[in-house]
């Protein structure tokens, strides 16, 4: 697994308010994670956030 591509896919996901592909693919990275994985890079927007609050809840989220 991709991580950074994984990660990507959440995000699409979460943007197309596709619950079942967003929830598969935190999953996985969740389990990547509790394998020991690093975190994988964020891209946020120049303003420092996202327009999607789902979204912008999932990358606050990730960067704890």
């Amino acid at each position: 697994m991709d991580p950074d591509e994984t990660l990507r896919a959440l995000v699409d996901a979460l943007e197309r308010r596709d619950t079942d592909s967003a929830g598969a693919h935190f999953y996985a990275l969740l389990e990547w994670l509790k394998l020991g994985g690093f975190t994988p890079k964020l891209d946020r927007e120049e303003d420092g956030g996202h327009d999607n609050p789902m979204v912008q809840e999932v990358l606050d989220a990730a960067k704890e």
